[in-house]
């Protein structure tokens, strides 16, 4: 049984199903995790209102650059994503 090497309190069906994946090419295994992720975000967006969304704040942005509000330095930036990604590695 290849999901003995993923004992997470699997049932007999889930650990069935993952041997079945198991013997998936690495795309086809991708292309499943994929659309299983997905499936645990629940429904998506409609489009329009997604779209609508990225608009609203796209204007809101080049209204700041337009009004000359400063915005966040690249160095900035940088450090906070460095710290966030150490501290998910737990350093």
């Amino acid at each position: 049984m290849i999901a003995a090497r993923y004992p997470h309190g699997m049932t007999e069906a889930v650990q069935n199903v993952l041997d079945q994946a198991l013997k998936l090419s690495v795309k086809e295994r991708a292309a499943l995790a994929a659309g299983l992720l997905a499936s645990l975000d629940g429904e998506p967006e409609p489009q329009d209102e997604v779209d609508a969304a990225w608009t609203a704040e796209l204007r809101k942005r080049l209204d700041r650059v337009r009004a000359g509000e400063p915005g966040i330095p690249w160095e900035t930036v940088q450090e906070e994503i460095e710290a966030r990604l150490k501290e998910r590695r737990g350093g």
